[in-house]
């Protein structure tokens, strides 16, 4: 998101935000480098990077009998507002959110595959834990803290580097401090309760930071071009089925895949969509699946010859 103004305000000049597909594949620290060679590279000048939201997360393997809402009980924490998000069927635990009333934190524990099955997609994730699926009788769950200005402030964080060098000290507060889950409900007394094992667990999961997973990118592809061919086969099958009504007697020996192909560049010609606007829509497509620096800076070059052409 880049501002529209020319002189710098209290806003900043351009917003970033940087999706887990890129975070888990790069990394952090270097998903931030990549955007900010990009700035420079475009001619644009960086005085201050900030941070104004971090996301952090554990996954763990939990036995399903620890998943439930009697977490609740074991749970101690400084927020004021407890949210559960149950299945349709009211029957399966989805989501159990924590939160202050303004929100500068928040917790979520939910349950990964089921929300990769049912929202995201994000199927690379097990390539991430390393398994083929979820065991039995077992939930992933993940455990994530959404950290907004006002408390990465309170925690030191300002800039990418702080968060490089003080992510532990942040998961430390997050677990220990902002919520915890303890043994004993009922006792006040901090000697009379102690951390429960699978917290203590949740509390350490920094110590054991996951490294990039390069084969991320190429399972994500993978599933947008598997997701796209579906959709292009509906839609070929779905404009042959509305030639073959309105011409009546239309010969249904000519409804093969080829033959419908055959047709469509005829039926694009109608709208104005011939072979340079095609052209042209892949070279916009393709900027959207611009991964790396040297691609990016390709990009760049190519676009000013472009111009360059078209002033001549």
């Amino acid at each position: 998101m880049i501002g529209n103004w020319i002189k710098p305000i209290s806003r900043p000049s351009i917003m970033a935000s940087v999706r887990s597909e890129t975070l888990w594949r790069l990394g952090a620290m270097k998903a931030v480098t990549l955007i900010l060679d990009y700035i420079v590279s475009v001619g644009g000048k960086v005085t201050s990077v900030k941070l104004s939201r971090v996301d952090l997360c554990v996954d763990v393997l939990l036995p399903d009998s620890i998943w439930s809402t009697d977490l609740l009980k074991f749970s101690v924490s400084r927020c004021n507002k407890i949210g559960i998000h149950l299945g349709n069927r009211l029957e399966k635990l989805q989501t159990i959110e924590f939160s202050t009333r303004k929100s500068p934190i928040m917790a979520r524990l939910y349950d990964k595959p089921l929300e990769i099955q049912e929202k995201s997609n994000k199927e690379w994730m097990f390539d991430v834990w390393g398994i083929a699926d979820v065991p039995k009788g077992y939930r992933i769950i993940r455990i994530e803290f959404q950290l907004r200005r006002e408390v990465l402030k309170q925690l030191g964080m300002n800039s990418p580097s702080d968060l490089n060098n003080l992510c532990s000290n942040a998961w430390g507060y997050c677990t220990q401090e902002w919520l915890n889950f303890k043994d004993n409900p009922g006792k006040h007394q901090k000697n009379q309760r102690k951390t429960l094992t699978w917290w203590s667990v949740v509390q350490n999961g920094f110590m054991e930071i996951s490294q990039p997973v390069p084969l991320i990118r190429f399972r994500a592809s993978n599933s947008d071009e598997k997701q796209l061919v579906a959709q292009t086969f509906g839609y070929l099958s779905s404009i042959q089925a509305l030639m073959v009504e309105s011409n009546g007697n239309y010969p249904t020996s000519r409804n093969d895949i080829e033959n419908v192909l055959l047709n469509f560049p005829l039926k694009a010609n109608e709208l104005g969509k011939g072979q340079r606007e095609f052209k042209d829509a892949i070279e916009l497509k393709r900027a959207k699946y611009v991964r790396t620096q040297e691609k990016l800076k390709m990009v760049i070059e190519r676009r000013k010859e472009f111009f360059n052409i078209n002033l001549e």
